[in-house]
């Protein structure tokens, strides 16, 4: 029905709460009103409000996305892991898989990408539904540069020049063909060596030889013009969002161990008898200052309390209550995370400082 369509918006949003929910309504709201005949995408790992299926020509929701339920390693991503220097004692120290975020907004954009690619589209613009709507006035320069001769459209990001604005660019179908779609496992992704989504597409563009403008850092930002942010909150895991807090739930998800409020590994101690403890610490904490944290432990039926409190280049290490496997972590008496024990996934590893040395990465990347 759409195949005579020119032109493709593709969003991707993480509508966990009522506030994004109607962030999403409202930019596809105003993408319809302003290009009526234009073809409108969404994907999210999120389950779908039914109002931005109706107001779609197409809305994805991707249950299997690596964000939400997958376990993160394979050859490639096994070898990546964040190391604790000096924990839990000196000689020792403790390893945990990160949760590979970036590739989750990665599969957002391929699923949108591999329908589209059967359609007849000069021009695919990709974007966060959380954009600043200036973002409609670069459209036509966009597409310009497309006509010249250039199949990506990029925005440098703020923190280097060898990464790309994640939140808003386009492409021709050639430039989404050789890009977003050369990626099509979580290896391709990280073939680039890289964590991040922004340096991952950048170092694709280079390796597939890809015709790209970059049009500078985004100023448009009334409030934050020095870092080019085109979006109007950061698009990742509401547990970052202390301000969301009044409408978080706090769901049991995946541990990442670096979420940036509360450092959170739990692992085998061998030393004392295989017992299984968890590691907590804190970064940016002032000298002279401290932060009160709670772990509380449930089960089906009661709960269990450990509180303590971190300073400065301090950490703590507790025994979790047994039978008591769901973690929720506060700082402050404010929700950081909860996850499960009982998921292998979740536990980190404590070796010798001298094996980190057989920690290695792998061979032959790309970009």
């Amino acid at each position: 029905m759409y195949s005579e369509r020119l032109i493709a918006f593709c969003l991707a949003g993480h509508c966990d709460n009522s506030r994004k929910t109607q962030q999403a309504i409202d930019i596809i709201k105003f993408i319809k009103e302003k290009y009526p005949y234009e073809l409108i995408s969404y994907c999210s790992h999120i389950p779908i409000d039914s109002r931005i299926q109706e107001l779609t020509h197409y809305s994805y929701y991707d249950s299997h996305n690596i964000i939400s339920n997958r376990d993160f390693k394979d050859d490639l991503t096994s070898y990546y892991k964040q190391i604790f220097w000096h924990v839990p004692q000196q000689g020792y120290c403790l390893i945990k898989t990160v949760p590979h975020q970036c590739y989750a907004h990665h599969t957002n954009w391929y699923v949108q990408s591999k329908i589209l690619v059967d359609k007849k589209l000069d021009h695919i613009f990709y974007l966060n539904t959380d954009c600043d709507y200036k973002i409609f006035d670069t459209i036509d320069q966009h597409m310009q540069l497309h006509r010249e001769g250039f199949d990506a459209v990029f925005y440098n990001f703020f923190t280097g020049e060898e990464e790309i604005n994640g939140e808003f660019f386009s492409m021709t179908k050639k430039g989404m063909e050789e890009i977003i779609l050369s990626m099509t496992t979580q290896s391709d992704f990280f073939s680039y060596s890289t964590w991040s989504f922004e340096q991952c597409y950048f170092r694709s563009v280079r390796h597939n030889n890809v015709k790209t403008k970059f049009l500078g850092v985004w100023a448009h930002s009334s409030e934050r013009s020095d870092v080019g942010v085109i979006g109007n909150n950061l698009f990742c895991e509401t547990d970052y969002h202390i301000q969301d807090i009044t409408e978080q739930k706090e769901e049991v998800r995946i541990l990442n161990a670096i979420n940036p409020s509360c450092f959170v590994i739990p692992y085998i101690d061998y030393l004392d008898g295989y017992a299984l403890k968890i590691a907590c610490m804190c970064q940016g904490i002032p000298d002279g200052d401290s932060t009160k944290i709670k772990l509380v432990f449930w089960n089906d039926s009661d709960f269990s309390v450990v509180d303590f409190t971190l300073y400065l280049n301090s950490y703590n290490i507790c025994v979790p209550p047994r039978d008591f496997p769901i973690v929720k972590l506060y700082r402050d008496e404010k929700f950081v995370l909860a996850f499960d024990l009982r998921d292998k996934r979740n536990i980190g590893d404590m070796v010798l400082e001298a094996d980190t040395s057989a920690i290695r990465t792998a061979k032959n990347l790309k970009g």
